[in-house]
Parts: C-alpha cells; structure tokens; sequence
C-alpha cells in the first residue's frame, strides 16, 4: 500500500521497483482531473490489497467510495512484494481470533479468485505447503503442529519423519546442502499472485461505476480536514491533497499500510504522536528467479518454507532481529521461482526508513540461504530476473495481529494497517472487521471480534 505518504517524509526513490518489474507493469492510471464528485461517503486511503477490500465491501454495500493512492498504480507497496502464500500451517490454531480470521479469508479469497482459474491457473494455486525443519528440536516442535493442526484447527497435514520422506513429496530438495530433520505438508495451502489478485480487485470495483467508485493515483494525502463535533472532541469530514485539491467524505478510512503511523502522527499532532511508534517500516526482499528448463513439469510441487519462519507469528519480541529466512514458491503461469526472504525493522524517524531499494548484501544473503536448500535450480545458470522489495507495516505492540478500528478522539476517522507480511492473507476478514466498526450492523464472529478488540486497544 504504496504511501498516501506525509509530505514531510523524503519518498524520491520509494517506488523505483515497481518500474524495474519485468513481469508485468502496475496498472498506471496517472494524474486525473478533479471534480466535486470526487466526494463520496467514505474515502480509503491506500490501494494495496488491504484498502481494495474495503472499498469493496464498501460499494457491495451500497456506499459511494473514493480509493486515494500517492503512487502511480497498483501494487506500489507490501502487497506487490509479497509472496503470496494463503496458508494455514505455519499459524497457530490456538490463537483461535487469529486463525479464524486467516481461515476466513482463505475462503473469501477461493470463491473471488476461482472463476479466474480458467483463464490464468495461477490466481488460486492450490498446490499445498512444506515446512521443513533444520533442527531436533524444530522437527519435534512441526510433529506437535501437526498434532494440533488436526485437534484444533481440522486441518489435514502429513509428518514427514525423514529425508527419504521429504524428497519422495519435494524431489527438488534431493540435494539440499542442509540436513532435513523433518517436514510438514498441507495440500489444502495455497498461493496467490498479489498483483494479478489486486487486479482482480480493482476491476471489480470499477464495475461499479464512475458515480459510485472513483479512484485517484499520483498525489499523497497532505492533511486532514476536522471539525468539531459539537462537544469536546473532533471528526474528520475531508482530506486535502499535496497537489491543494480537497475531498470530502463522511468517514475515512487510512489502509497506508507502513506509512499509516507516519501519517496518522503527521496529521493528528500531538494528539496523535504515538501512531508512529504503533505501526512501523519492517523491509522485506523477494527474489524473482528464472531457471532455464525444457519441459512443462513443475519444479516445486509445493510452496516451501522453513520452519523458523513461524517465529514471526509468535516471537514479537524478536522483531528488532535482522533475518533471512528460506522460502520459495512457483508462478504456476510463467515458471518462475520467488525465493525470500528478509525481514529488517527500521525505525520510523529514519529517512533510509523509507527506502524501497533492492539492498545487495540482503540480496546475497537471501541466495546463499536458499542454495542450501535449491543448490540445482539455484546453479550458475539461474537469473535474477527482478527483486522485491516492500515495506511491511509492522504492530509494536505485544499481540501478534493489525490494528482494525476508530482512531481514538477522531470521530469518522478509522485504521487498518499493521498486518505484517499477512495483508494478502487477512485482508478479506479484515474488511469484514472494519464494517462491523463503520456501521455496527455487521455481526462477526465472536473470537475475531475478541482478538481485534483485544489488539486494538
């Protein structure tokens, strides 16, 4: 969710990979002329997979919707970096809030990109997961996940309990540098193309129409336009743009991703100063791979990732840790390998904070791991075709989950920004979250109103 960026943040080079891509172009709608039905009755700010959903639910129910967007297209942040995994097995089932709402959106995302399937196989891959353990004690941790996969989460996943077991269901590990203590595979995990997914999105709210949706790409929201409430507080009724132009709407809604915190302290002040310490830039870089190969099979037949990865999801405290962590999937459509991946929390204040420039000793780093496992597909004769790089809106506080609802003391004014590296994947229920805070009329479910509640204040 490329920044709806405070003004005073440097932001020269933020978006530099989205025009390296050589897969595919974001979607560049340019600068548009404005006119007085810009305005509408909730403005999104942020077109990343986040504030898509939102504005999706939020016309499906009838409302007029204006989507605001600094940078020049689609997929301009952390949903155009991703990888892409719709998975289940690296998460813990009880942390019952959390998982519903992972399992949930797993279920939204089936029934809005299944119809594609046709026409591009690769929208929903429902290839399964395989989570490898590189310890003893990972591999004795992965047969208690299965055990509770199963009694808590009523998912299906097999125990791998040796190597000749692990490269009998992923042969492309047979000459890992690294030993295999164990694995974990679940055939109902899939992935998705986030960009091709936004896509997805985004036509489906153009559908509405020019009265209903409007979009606008290429300037960054400035400030807040308040008012008083009539007691003692204040609601926001507007935004104005860097470029001066104003828009107004009954309720906004900030899904800048990394850069919500930024803005909200911006905007708000004093009132709202601790905002940037609440969400903050955590860099990740994904490797976009081409291996030279003759036939048509595939060359993984499953999502892999390590199992030190699930740490992210559980050990908060770590955050502040430089790490590479193995990880790789297939473009079910072109054949490519997207191998990560790096996590590096920076702070806020920083100005290199906001940098989206591929880092070379991150990108060494993330190969040199990913060869001791892929040491044949990741030989000489392998070409980086492209590197990721995105900003993961990172939530400091000790709960594992985004902040969903109203920005306190401003009426009409609502976040949902600090998913992680888990906006693709919780994006659906998370739209369904905000609805029940927008309008109280939406009913959801009990243990996810619990969890978001419970991380929110």
């Amino acid at each position: 969710m490329l920044g709806q960026r405070p003004r005073s943040v440097v932001h020269d080079s933020c978006c530099r990979w989205v025009t390296r891509t050589t897969t595919r172009s974001p979607r560049c709608h340019g600068v548009h002329q404005y006119s007085k039905t810009d305005n509408g009755d909730v403005i999104v700010i942020g077109a990343g997979v986040v504030g898509l959903f939102i504005a999706s639910r939020l016309l499906q129910r009838g409302h007029t919707v204006v989507l605001l967007e600094s940078a020049q297209g689609l997929c301009g942040g952390a949903t155009g970096a991703g990888q892409g995994y719709i998975w289940q097995s690296h998460r813990d089932p009880l942390a019952v809030g959390a998982w519903k709402m992972a399992e949930q959106s797993k279920q939204e995302w089936k029934e809005l990109l299944s119809p594609h399937v046709q026409e591009e196989e690769d929208l929903y891959d429902e290839n399964g997961s395989l989570l490898l353990a590189t310890t003893e004690q990972e591999s004795v941790a992965l047969k208690e996940r299965v055990e509770s996969l199963h009694k808590h989460g009523g998912l299906h996943a097999e125990y791998l309990s040796s190597y000749d077991d692990i490269v009998c269901v992923e042969p492309s590990l047979r000459d890992s540098r690294i030993e295999l203590y164990a694995g974990v595979v679940t055939p109902s995990d899939a992935q998705i193309d986030g960009r091709r997914a936004v896509d997805v999105l985004f036509t489906s709210c153009v559908a509405h129409g020019r009265e209903r949706f409007v979009s606008r790409f290429g300037h960054a929201v400035e400030s807040l336009i308040l008012r008083d409430d009539g007691g003692e507080g204040q609601c926001a009724q507007g935004v104005v743009l860097d470029n001066g132009h104003t828009i107004y709407a009954d309720r906004i809604v900030v899904s800048a991703g990394a850069w919500s915190g930024q803005m909200l302290s911006t905007w708000l002040g004093e009132q709202g100063d601790a905002w940037k310490e609440r969400i903050v830039p955590r860099r990740g870089h994904l490797l976009v791979c081409t291996i030279p190969h003759t036939d048509t099979t595939r060359q993984l037949r499953h999502g892999i990732m390590e199992a030190k990865y699930t740490h992210h999801y559980s050990q908060k405290g770590a955050a502040d840790e430089y790490d590479v962590t193995f990880t790789a999937t297939e473009n079910a459509l072109d054949g490519s390998l997207l191998i990560g991946s790096s996590r590096e929390l920076l702070s806020s204040t920083m100005k290199d904070s906001w940098v989206q420039d591929a880092q070379p000793h991150v990108v060494r780093d993330i190969l040199d791991r990913a060869r001791d496992f892929l040491p044949q597909l990741l030989d000489e004769n392998m070409t980086i075709r492209d590197v990721r790089v995105g900003l993961r809106p990172f939530a400091t506080h000790h709960h594992a989950g985004p902040y969903i609802g109203p920005v306190n003391g401003i009426g009409g004014l609502f976040v949902s920004s600090g998913h992680e590296g888990s906006g693709l994947t919780l994006a659906p229920a998370s739209a369904d979250v905000l609805m029940h805070h927008l309008f109280h009329d939406v009913s959801i479910d009990a243990d996810i109103e619990a969890y978001t509640q419970t991380v929110y204040t």
